[in-house]
């Protein structure tokens, strides 16, 4: 197989940006109070003693997941001494109905998590976190069935996790157009079964993440996702490739295993597509389909069927 050196080497880059952001790398996790010098990322969840940070001057990721009440939350954050270094913070599953007010403290904040809080008032949540130049939000496993318009308030906003929600109508792809910075967008366990047309006025977008729906077509307007690079759409129940992902210009790692895929068009191909690392693994193609297509695509840099 021919080596594309340079490409491998994007192909690497595109997959440290796809990474969960939240991850962020500061050093060693603690999981306790004891100690409080050169502490940068502080692990709290589920901890149920006092929790006083107020010798915590240095914090730059803070999770306060499963703690308990908005109080307590409220309280936990006014102690944090110098609140324009933390950079992340989780709040996860602490059956959040608003925002801890405190939390507006924190205006160097980059990345929040908001998982398993299905009663999180959202309008009111975003129009208070747009006061903050934020850049990654995770909404996971919030039963989401709409996301409110003032998600349009994010303007910093580059990645959101939307993921295993009841997100099927995908009617919101509108107002995330109105997020000039966001790049990435997670999909995954929505029960989608069409996706809406609207999703290529989302022009700024890298990476887009589909897997585990229930997609057996994409929208013929692919054109207008003039930025997507990667695309995954793994476990859902294509019987045949797409033939308009072609129309995406600068697509390069397309992601379509565990589907249910007979036949690829006879129109794909290199010569017709920008792409250049392909799983497609796990599919129903015959074994004769699959030594055809594999010679085809034997250049690609990434291939597997």
């Amino acid at each position: 197989m021919k080596k594309h050196p340079f490409l491998i080497s994007f192909l690497v880059v595109l997959l440290l940006m796809s990474c969960q952001t939240s991850k962020t790398f500061y050093g060693t996790t603690y999981s306790n109070l004891e100690a409080t010098k050169n502490v940068y990322r502080l692990d709290l969840s589920s901890y149920q003693k006092e929790i006083d940070l107020s010798e915590f001057s240095e914090l730059r990721m803070l999770n306060l997941s499963n703690v308990g009440s908005l109080a307590r939350l409220t309280t936990i954050l006014n102690t944090i001494p110098n609140p324009d270094q933390l950079e992340v913070l989780l709040l996860n599953n602490n059956q959040l109905k608003t925002l801890p007010s405190s939390l507006l403290r924190f205006k160097a904040l980059k990345q929040l998590s908001l998982h398993k809080n299905p009663n999180l008032d959202l309008k009111a949540a975003f129009m208070d976190l747009s006061s903050i130049k934020l850049e990654f939000l995770s909404l996971q496993e919030n039963q989401l069935s709409q996301v409110p318009k003032e998600i349009g308030l994010l303007r910093t906003l580059k990645e959101i996790n939307l993921s295993q929600n009841n997100l099927s109508e995908t009617n919101f792809f509108d107002d995330l157009a109105e997020l000039p910075e966001l790049q990435s967008l997670w999909l995954r366990n929505n029960g989608i079964t069409v996706l809406n047309t609207s999703l290529s006025k989302l022009s700024q977008l890298v990476h887009l993440y589909l897997e585990h729906n229930q997609l057996k077509e994409l929208p013929n307007n692919l054109k207008g996702l003039k930025s997507l690079r990667v695309l995954h759409l793994s476990f859902n129940q294509f019987e045949e490739l797409p033939e308009n992902l072609q129309n995406i210009p600068k697509l390069i790692l397309l992601h379509i295993d565990h589907c249910y895929i007979q036949t690829i068009p006879h129109t794909f191909g290199p010569k017709t597509t920008s792409i250049k690392g392909l799983v497609m693994n796990a599919n129903a193609l015959s074994s004769e389909d699959l030594k055809k297509w594999k010679l085809i695509f034997k250049n690609n840099f990434l291939l597997i069927f």
